[in-house]
């Protein structure tokens, strides 16, 4: 998979990611859509995956999530050109749409799932490169019935995946430690060296890396499914963890979230500037999360 990998980037670098949304009332608005060159062998310089332009009518006020749903059925659909063709199989059905923290949460149907390999792979950025032209969605992680396909080697998906093609894009770095856990339910910090690219906070990229899982073969996903932080920034010190009422309740009855704020403050406290991390729900202070007390200060260990 990860050689897959390395050459669908390698052969994408070229590609740009098209055309930037903005708010444009009713007028249409030209958005690149990704798919998969139908003939690799001829296709000069070898790209992979090409884009069509496709016009799609924005209402006034257009909300985000609506615009992931119709350039998704726009994407469903397939291209118009001979030169392109679908990456999807045909009975891909996209379910639900959801947007937190920048990240699109695309639930597809069980189609989508019969896929593996470079076939995954390329149909995941064909959304990636499609959905990130939207301001608000910088990364989309892409469920199967609301689950992670457990043979994809990575979850979640954004342009600069493919497109970087040198270490200019990263402006900065942060070295961190994110817990995840251990066969025997035991947090074990993995060391990380991050990247930051133009816009990133290191709040944000580690709890993006955080939700993405672990990169040790020998360790295990420290929040659960569906778990998802809709925003987290850092003043004087103190780093706020805001989580959306909706995503904790929709998560199973018997989940304990005991390890997992242990690991989400514990990494988040692996950075300099953050000497305390305090969570809410909906912007609101909270007393407890899942059954965990929270109204106390979680707090860098002092020697």
């Amino acid at each position: 998979m990860r050689k897959g990998m390395i050459l669908l980037t390698c052969i994408l670098l070229l590609l740009g990611a098209g055309c930037m949304a903005g708010s444009g009332g009713g007028t249409p608005r030209m958005y690149e859509l990704y798919f998969r060159v139908a003939d690799l062998e001829s296709a000069a310089g070898g790209d992979a995956i090409a884009a069509e332009p496709s016009a799609v009518p924005l209402e006034t006020e257009m909300e985000a999530v609506a615009l992931v749903e119709t350039l998704m059925d726009a994407l469903l659909s397939g291209p118009s050109g001979e030169k392109l063709e679908s990456p999807f199989p045909g009975n891909a059905v996209l379910q639900s749409v959801r947007i937190s923290a920048g990240r699109a949460i695309v639930d597809m149907s069980a189609g989508y799932g019969m896929m593996s390999g470079v076939e995954l792979t390329m149909a995941d950025y064909c959304i990636a490169l499609t959905l990130t032209q939207i301001p608000e969605v910088r990364s989309v992680t892409i469920t199967v019935n609301g689950r992670a396909l457990s043979h994809r080697s990575a979850q979640t998906f954004s342009a600069r995946d493919v497109l970087i093609s040198s270490a200019e894009d990263v402006v900065a770095t942060v070295d961190v430690e994110l817990y995840f856990c251990s066969e025997y339910g035991i947090l074990i910090p993995e060391r990380r060296v991050l990247d930051l690219y133009e816009g990133d906070t290191r709040a944000e990229a580690l709890v993006a890396a955080l939700v993405r899982g672990p990169e040790g073969k020998k360790l295990l996903p420290s929040l659960p499914e569906g778990f998802d932080v809709q925003s987290v920034w850092v003043k004087d010190g103190c780093c706020y963890v805001n989580l959306s009422l909706t995503m904790l309740e929709a998560l199973p009855e018997n989940t304990d979230l005991s390890l997992s704020l242990e690991a989400l403050s514990g990494s988040l406290l692996s950075l300099e500037n953050v000497e305390e991390v305090h969570f809410l729900v909906e912007g609101e202070a909270a007393e407890e999360i899942g059954g965990v007390d929270v109204s106390r200060t979680f707090a860098k260990e002092t020697t």
